[in-house]
């Protein structure tokens, strides 16, 4: 990803300009004072930043392996929840250990696929697919599909894990909410 396409995201996500100006830019590690002013007053944009961060890769392993803390690592997964007020501890403490692991995702992971369309819905049955990523679609090992019941429940169930095919026949009770992940 290029760091412009974070603030591209960020405004179309509807950051205001002064939290954009300390978040959205990965290219620079937020400062001891720009830490406490978006702890303060940018805590509640996080749900718009990080989906924009994370650019449809979860970043988490790497956050783990750094020691940063759990309240912090939807941050790191892309989650857009707000951060609660236990949160600004360890936005303070582990705000450089995030947006290193965002940089380094950047390289070593793929992004999201690209064009996931769903179609031939029938009543028992829905056809998925979708293109390869725009980044990094060579480290693509696997796709897997995650499907839930409606968008209030976050339970997912995993119901294709499989080599690189970009089509899948889905027999299941419709209105069902299906997202991707990609494995690597």
């Amino acid at each position: 990803m290029r760091p412009g396409n974070v603030v591209e995201c960020c405004s179309s996500n509807g950051v205001s300009p002064y939290c954009a100006s300390k978040m959205c830019d990965v290219r620079t590690v937020p400062n001891a004072l720009e830490t406490i002013a978006i702890s303060t007053s940018c805590r509640t944009e996080w749900s718009k930043v990080s989906p924009c961060l994370a650019d449809g890769r979860n970043h988490t392993d790497c956050c783990l392996k750094k020691g940063v803390q759990h309240d912090c690592l939807k941050i790191c997964g892309g989650v857009a929840e707000p951060l609660t007020m236990h949160s600004l501890l360890c936005l303070n403490l582990d705000i450089a250990a995030i947006y290193q692991c965002l940089r380094q995702g950047y390289d070593t992971r793929p992004s999201a696929p690209q064009n996931v369309t769903v179609s031939k819905v029938t009543e028992d049955s829905v056809e998925v697919s979708w293109s390869d990523p725009a980044a990094n679609a060579h480290l693509v090992i696997s796709y897997s599909l995650f499907i839930r019941k409606d968008d209030r429940i976050s339970n997912f169930k995993e119901v294709l894990s499989t080599l690189l095919v970009s089509s899948f026949q889905l027999q299941a009770q419709m209105h069902l909410w299906a997202t991707f992940f990609i494995l690597k």
